[in-house]
């Protein structure tokens, strides 16, 4: 859901707040596991966050899931917007940095100059787009399952040839366990 009034009106946020109050209070293992190629976004995985009830939720994923709130281009777009990307071109490009140098040399006429800032600007356009799409690369690698691992988002990759009989000793296990508790 998207969390949007139209959501508010259908119902589905007071069903996804009453999925979240269940789990928050259930007493018995919850396993999620996210099957291959599968994505939790946005308002699906604030229902299924493992930190509401961290004792009992345990989450796993296929080595192709993916998961965040966002998607990578939303991501950039909130975090890493055209003036930071303008920051990093003017950092990185070898271009822009020697018409900088040379724009601020103080010996330069103001035409040269001008035509300086203009040339500046230019480059700063046409190389905008590629640093996006790098961006969004790079904001997409934080989707995949490697990193929601080394984040503690979930568990363990479980790949789907191994999901049923792996979740078949968890469960049993979890259920021995409880025994000898009682």
């Amino acid at each position: 859901f998207s969390g949007g009034m139209r959501d508010l009106f259908d119902g589905v946020l007071q069903n996804g707040a009453r999925i979240v109050e269940k789990l928050r209070t259930y007493k018995n293992p919850i396993y999620i596991y996210l099957p291959p190629k599968c994505e939790l976004r946005g308002g699906a995985w604030a229902v299924v966050d493992t930190k509401i009830n961290p004792e009992r939720i345990e989450m796993y994923a296929d080595e192709t899931a993916r998961g965040s709130v966002l998607e990578p281009e939303g991501i950039v777009e909130i975090k890493y917007r055209d003036r930071q990307l303008i920051k990093t071109i003017n950092r990185l490009d070898p271009v822009v940095k020697a018409l900088k140098r040379e724009e601020g040399n103080t010996s330069i006429n103001p035409a040269v100059k001008h035509g300086n800032e203009s040339a500046i600007q230019a480059r700063q356009q046409a190389l905008l787009q590629p640093y996006r799409s790098v961006a969004v690369g790079f904001a997409d690698m934080h989707d995949k399952a490697e990193r929601m691992r080394a984040k503690g988002i979930i568990r363990k990759m479980v790949p789907w040839k191994n999901a049923r009989r792996f979740f078949y000793w968890r469960l049993k296990r979890a259920v021995v366990e409880e025994a000898l508790i009682k």
